[in-house]
C-alpha cells in the first residue's frame, strides 16, 4: 500500500518542485538599475530661454540640411512628386524661420529704474549686434533735483555735465563687461549672456526717474 500512495504521490511532488523553482529568483541575476538623468544646469529663467533658442537653431539647421539631402535622392532618382514634397516642407521652414527672425529684429523696449541696481532684460547669445537707444531723464539725487536731472548721455538739459564726466549716463552689462551706452550705442556680444542696464551711480537709493530703452538684437 505505501508502495502504492509514492506511486501517486510522486507526479504531484514533481509538479510543485518545478513551480518553486521557477517562482525563485535567480542566483546571477544582476539587480535593476535607475537610469540617471544628465544634470540640469540653469540658473535663471534666461539661461533655460537661451538654451531653448540655441537648441532651436540647431535643430532647424540640421532638419534643413536632412532635407536638402533628401529632394537631391529624390530628384537623382527621379522621383519628382517625393522631391516637390520635401522642397514644399524646406519653404515652410525657410518661412516661419524668416518670420521669426523679422520679430526677433523688432526693438525690445524696457523701462530702466534709476533708483533700481542692475536690471535684468533679455538673453543674448555671443556674436549678437545689440543696436541700444535710450530717451527721457532721471535724477540721481532728489533733494537736489534740479541741478541733478540728467539725459541717457549724463547730460542735463542744458548740455552741461556733472563735475564728474559720465556721472549719470546710461551703462549696460553682459556678464562682467561693462559698456557706458548713453543715448546710444551699439554692442556686439562678447559672450553668451542677460543684458543689464542701471545708472552710473554708486548710490541709486536717493535716485528717481527712469529711461526709455530699446534694443534691436541683430
Amino acid at each position: 500500500m505505501f508502495e502504492s500512495l509514492c506511486k501517486r504521490a510522486f507526479p504531484l511532488i514533481c509538479v510543485v518542485a518545478i513551480v518553486a523553482s521557477a517562482a525563485a529568483p535567480s542566483a546571477t541575476k544582476q539587480p535593476a538599475t535607475k537610469a540617471t538623468a544628465a544634470p540640469i544646469d540653469v540658473r535663471s529663467l534666461s539661461d533655460a530661454k537661451a538654451k531653448y533658442e540655441a537648441a532651436r537653431r540647431s535643430a532647424t539647421a540640421q532638419y534643413l540640411r536632412e532635407l536638402q539631402e533628401l529632394k537631391r535622392r529624390f530628384l537623382k532618382a527621379e522621383n519628382l512628386d517625393e522631391a516637390n514634397a520635401v522642397q514644399q516642407a524646406i519653404t515652410e521652414v525657410e518661412r516661419t524661420s524668416d518670420e521669426r527672425t523679422a520679430s526677433e529684429s523688432r526693438p525690445h523696449r524696457f523701462v530702466v529704474k534709476a533708483k533700481d541696481d542692475w536690471q535684468q532684460t533679455l538673453p543674448v547669445k555671443k556674436g549678437d549686434v545689440l543696436d541700444i537707444k535710450a530717451t527721457g531723464e532721471w535724477c540721481i539725487n532728489d533733494q537736489m533735483r534740479s541741478q541733478t536731472t540728467y539725459q541717457p548721455d549724463g547730460l542735463r538739459a542744458d548740455g552741461t555735465a556733472e563735475v564728474h564726466g559720465q556721472w549719470a549716463i546710461l551703462m549696460a552689462r553682459i556678464g562682467f563687461k561693462i559698456y557706458l551706452v548713453g543715448k546710444e550705442c551699439r554692442i556686439t556680444v562678447p559672450q553668451d549672456g542677460v543684458l543689464e542696464f542701471r545708472s552710473n551711480d554708486f548710490n541709486p537709493t536717493d535716485n528717481d526717474g527712469s529711461l526709455a530703452v530699446s534694443v534691436v538684437q541683430n
